[in-house]
Parts: C-alpha cells; sequence; structure tokens
C-alpha cells in the first residue's frame, strides 16, 4: 500500500462514514436508473438500435473525457464540493428532462434532443463520480483503505442491479415524465447526504503546476506503474465487450425473446447486479489471496463466454443463470481492480489515478454500446451480443498470455520508493 509521509490522518466518526456510504449507495442507484431510462426511452421513440447506441455513446464519451479532466479537479479542489455542486445541476438537468418530455418536445422527429440531454448528463456527472471514489480515501484510515474500496465497488454494482429494477417498477406504473421527475429528486437527495460529512482527512493538493502537466502526472504514474497499466487493458476488455452490450441491447433482447413487461426486464436485468454484488463479497476474500493475478485474469476471461451463453441459450432459466454467473465474474474482476487502484496510489495523484477507472468502467461502453448496436441492427440482438461475448474472451486470452504475468506484490515497494522520491524533488 502506498502511504503519503507528509499526510496527517484525521479520524472520521462512524456514522459519518455510514453516511458516505450510503449518499454513495443512492447515487449508483439513480445514474443505473437514468442510464436504462434512457436507453429504453431512446428505443421507444426511435425503435432503432443503433440510434439507441449513438445516445448511450453521448452520455458516456463526454463522460469519457471529463472523467479525466475531473480527476484533475478532484486533486486540486475539495472533493466534497465538487459533489454537491455537480449533484445538484445534474438534478436541474433531469428536471428539465422529465418537463420536456411532458410537454411533448421530445418526438420522433426531433430524437436529437435526447442527444442533447444525453451530452449534458455525460458532462457533469463524471465530475462528481471521480471526486466520490478520491473521497474514499479522505474518510477511510490507510490500513483499511483497500477494503473500503471494495466496499465501495459492492454498492456500485449494487446500484448497478438495483437502477433498472427500480426505473422498470416505476414506469410499470407510471409515465415517462415522473420516472425521470424522481430520478431528478432523488439525484438532488443524494447529493445533499453530503453536507453532513464534516470530519475527513486532509486533503493534499496543488495548485502550482498546469492543469496539461497535472493531467500528464496522473498519465505518467499509471503508465510507469507496470500493474495499473495492464489491470488498465483488462479492465477496458470488460467495459467495451461486456458492460456496453449488456447497457444497450440486452433490454430490448429480453424484451424481445422472452416477451416481458418492464417489471419483469427490470428484475431480469437486476440478477446481473445480484451477480456483480455476489463477486464483489468474493473479492474481499481474494484480494489478500497470494494468487489473486490468476482470479483477476480468469474472471476477464470467463466473462465473455458466460455472456455469450445467454443468448445462445434462449431459453429463461439458462439464461438468467448465464447472466447471473457474467455478474459475479465481473464483481470479482471490479473489486481486484478497484482496490489495486486505491492502494497504489498516493493522495496527490489520487483523483486523477482514479479517474482512468472512471473514464475506462463508466467512459469505455459507450463505444462497445455503439459498435454492436450497429452490430445488431446489420444482424440481430442475439448475434450481436454473442460476438461481443466470444471477442472479450478471444482478446482477454490473447492478453493474459502475452502480457507479463500480473505479480500484485512485486510493485509495492518500487512504487512507495517512487513516491517518496517524487516527493523529496517537490521539496527541493
Amino acid at each position: 500500500m502506498v502511504i503519503d509521509s507528509r499526510q496527517s490522518f484525521m479520524a472520521t466518526s462512524g456514522w459519518q462514514i455510514a453516511v458516505f456510504y450510503f449518499s454513495s449507495f443512492v447515487a449508483f442507484i439513480v445514474n443505473a436508473m437514468f442510464t436504462y431510462s434512457l436507453v429504453i426511452y431512446t428505443r421507444h421513440i426511435t425503435q432503432s438500435d443503433s440510434l439507441t447506441g449513438l445516445v448511450f455513446l453521448l452520455i458516456f464519451g463526454p463522460f469519457a473525457f471529463f472523467s479525466l479532466v475531473g480527476g484533475i479537479a478532484a486533486d486540486r479542489y475539495s472533493r466534497k464540493n465538487i459533489i454537491l455542486i455537480a449533484s445538484t445541476m445534474t438534478s436541474l438537468l433531469v428536471a428539465f428532462m422529465a418537463f420536456s418530455f411532458d410537454a411533448g418536445y421530445v418526438t420522433q422527429s426531433n430524437y436529437w434532443l435526447l442527444g442533447v440531454f444525453a451530452v449534458g448528463y455525460g458532462t457533469i456527472v463524471p465530475f462528481m463520480a471521480t471526486a466520490r471514489i478520491a473521497m474514499v480515501g479522505n474518510v477511510l484510515r490507510p490500513e483499511i483503505l483497500g477494503t473500503g474500496t471494495i466496499v465501495m465497488s459492492i454498492i456500485s454494482v449494487l446500484g448497478f442491479g438495483l437502477g433498472p429494477l427500480l426505473a422498470g417498477i416505476i414506469k410499470e406504473h407510471a409515465s415517462w415524465p415522473w420516472l425521470f421527475g424522481f430520478n431528478s429528486v432523488v439525484w438532488l437527495l443524494s447529493g445533499l447526504g453530503f453536507m453532513l460529512i464534516t470530519k475527513m482527512h486532509p486533503q493534499q493538493t496543488s495548485t502550482k503546476a498546469s492543469h496539461f502537466e497535472d493531467f500528464k502526472e496522473g498519465l505518467s504514474f499509471i503508465f510507469n506503474h507496470k500493474l495499473l497499466l495492464q489491470i488498465c487493458l483488462f479492465m477496458a476488455i470488460v467495459a467495451i465487450f461486456i458492460i456496453g452490450p449488456y447497457q444497450t441491447l440486452m433490454p430490448e433482447f429480453l424484451k424481445q425473446t422472452f416477451n416481458l413487461g418492464e417489471k419483469q426486464r427490470g428484475a431480469f436485468m437486476a440478477i446481473f447486479g445480484v451477480g456483480l454484488l455476489v463477486g464483489g463479497v468474493l473479492s474481499t476474500v481474494l484480494r489478500s489471496h497470494n494468487k489473486r493475478d490468476r482470479f483477476l485474469i480468469g474472471s476477464t476471461v470467463l466473462i465473455g463466454g458466460s455472456l455469450a451463453l445467454v443468448p445462445i441459450s434462449s431459453s429463461y432459466y439458462p439464461s438468467l443463470f448465464f447472466l447471473f454467473v457474467s455478474g459475479c465474474l465481473g464483481g470479482i474482476s471490479n473489486g481486484l481492480v478497484s482496490s489495486i487502484m486505491q492502494e497504489e496510489s498516493p493522495d496527490r495523484v489520487r483523483g486523477r489515478v482514479m479517474s482512468m477507472y472512471t473514464f475506462i468502467l463508466i467512459g469505455m461502453p459507450a463505444l462497445g454500446g455503439l459498435l454492436f448496436g450497429v452490430l445488431a441492427e446489420n444482424s440481430s440482438l442475439a448475434h450481436s451480443i454473442m460476438c461481443a461475448g466470444l471477442m472479450a474472451l478471444s482478446i482477454s486470452f490473447l492478453l493474459s498470455m502475452f502480457s507479463k504475468r500480473l505479480n500484485m506484490n512485486s510493485h509495492l515497494q518500487s512504487v512507495v520508493n517512487e513516491s517518496h522520491s517524487s516527493e523529496e524533488i517537490q521539496r527541493r
């Protein structure tokens, strides 16, 4: 674990830590709920898989870029204030969307408005997403930072699974404007919870260097840290070939294949989130295992095969089972990756390093959603999901063969020494 020698630590009270995690959990739910709702609303309006993938890209394309910018902001300014401002702005944006839907401004002929809303959302949210994950290091003691990060990962994937379920339940009994209106209110409440957090570890900030120099320092830290670089590549495979098709194609595939209503479709999608939860819990045990590198590689390779089996089976219970297995494998991979990145990052660059995590996990699925949405438009949903899974399996297997072994312990001392050397240079 990398510990900053110059940082003094202040004990955050237990109830404030609980508020931090609960408010984060609410934000994860409402974010997944919004994404799912906008995807199915776009499909409802346009009746096009490729346009649905495009709107998904317009959410997470800006998300990818601004998560990197958000990492710089999280290392320069108060992470708590960033979350408060961004959550308020998101609430206002989604409220305006609900009003627009209710007034009938969005129709099949001017669906481009959905793209405008998507870009706005994708510009604001990454600032709070990066600040939130970096803020874990300000509320937890260094010795429990890895475990605390996995807890954050667990509640994020649980929110990822509950979001579609909650959206489906609301849509079953209410209109589209009410669905997005509810989303707006919950976004505001999730941000207000952070106002109760008043006692945190001091945050190391530096405004002497330019923003571009800050950005270069963050990238340099990752590329010079071979462990971080390799796990980022494995995480990118999961983001592009698993999460992207899952979010954009799976909802419509389940509806067409099994003739599900909104509530039933949301519940089916939620099984992936249950698997993510189980996998996240398992990652807390595997995190300290001396062969956790193999578990990370194995889960990344196998998740592609399990996702491909969902459309291949084309039967309700086998598809449900394989989706659950995909979630478990994804939870293991995500839990190990997030804890390692958090532990290996000194506080002075934590925002920028974790912004890469946010960039890959939330930004890159947009590329996969668009690519496999176009493929589905020219073939079928089942064929596109199957291809995505098989490509994930093949590429991750090749990467595991050609990359150096992920020895997650050999890098620790070198990174500590590098961190101390950088601090000595800064003192001079």
